[in-house]
């Protein structure tokens, strides 16, 4: 996570067969990249926006300071001390480690041509790991929040899960108060879906790590899981009332919606039912009530708010993030 930075959100990868560019190609959006240059649109800092460019320039950086390849650095200052032996950040996998490494598979069930993406954006979609060793991962930030770390010092780890902008720390998304305060990461590489969270009190949270393209709704289902199992004070699962809406006022709500810039999520009405599109992934809306509709995969809430044309103007996405219709 970044704050200020640029606008690309994301990258999508390269397949086995495809040629794969460096990362100054990557930042200058040249052959063979096949994402947008990553260029500063905003002072840094005045803003809050999901970044995987920002980290892509971080990691030409830090290459550049040390002089040497980004995945021996981190192994180094990260991996080793945390104890993530089962983690790198090569990429593409060594042969050696690609009989661990799992497939992925797209929305439909299928294997991904080549297993799984080569990502020159090491810093921002490069990590290959385990749920044990992110579950070091975490632990880690909660010792050197204690000032117990050797690799944290306790002033980051508290800067990493203190708001700087709403909902996000450093490199960390938040949720919740008091003993339901947590932080964690969810996100996804092409054929992957994974998640993570820890509470900022008792030493409990949980990994989950998917290798399919819909497994954003297994993981979030055991999350809820586990949640009712241990007592957790948040994530627990939440019953629902479905109401049955009127395609006429469905349809007013058809559009494109601007969720950050270059991220756009379309909202289309198909058979009397509303889905959403994002990142390729199809979501299904469930309706409260004529303009208040939930998804069951990510766990979202989506409020329609109407113009002066009684077209929805923009949505408010979990109550407090304004989405315009673009």
């Amino acid at each position: 996570m970044a704050i200020g930075e640029s606008q690309v959100h994301g990258f999508g990868g390269y397949q086995a067969d495809a040629p794969v560019p460096t990362t100054v190609q990557v930042l200058d959006g040249a052959k063979p990249a096949n994402s947008a240059a990553v260029r500063a649109d905003v002072v840094p800092g005045t803003i809050m926006r999901y970044s995987g460019g920002g980290f892509t320039v971080a990691q030409l950086l830090m290459q550049d300071v040390a002089a040497r390849p980004f995945p021996e650095l981190l192994a180094e200052l990260v991996l080793k001390p945390v104890g993530m032996d089962d983690s790198t950040y090569e990429q593409p996998l060594p042969e050696a480690r690609r009989g661990a490494a799992a497939s992925g598979h797209t929305s439909d069930g299928k294997v991904l041509p080549g297993r799984y993406h080569t990502y020159p954006e090491m810093a921002a979609a490069g990590l290959w790991t385990t749920p044990t060793d992110l579950a070091k991962f975490l632990l880690e930030i909660e010792r050197a929040r204690r000032g117990a770390s050797s690799v944290l010092s306790q002033a980051t780890a508290r800067e990493m899960t203190t708001a700087q902008k709403p909902g996000y720390g450093l490199g960390l998304s938040l949720n919740g108060l008091g003993s339901a305060a947590n932080f964690g990461h969810g996100r996804s590489n092409e054929g992957f879906k994974c998640q993570m969270t820890m509470f900022l009190e008792g030493g409990r949270g949980a990994v989950i790590m998917t290798n399919g393209d819909r497994g954003g709704f297994l993981a979030s289902e055991i999350l809820r899981g586990i949640a009712r199992e241990y007592g957790w004070p948040a994530y627990q699962p939440v019953e629902r009332k479905i109401v049955v809406v009127d395609p006429s006022i469905l349809a007013l709500y058809e559009g494109r919606y601007e969720l950050r810039p270059g991220r756009i999520l379309d909202i289309m009405l198909e058979g009397g039912t509303l889905f959403v599109y994002n990142d390729g992934e199809r979501i299904e809306l469930y309706p409260e009530s004529d303009s208040r509709f939930f998804d069951t995969q990510e766990g979202h809430t989506l409020v329609f708010v109407k113009g002066a044309d009684g077209r929805a103007d923009h949505i408010l996405l979990d109550d407090q993030t304004k989405v315009p219709r673009r």
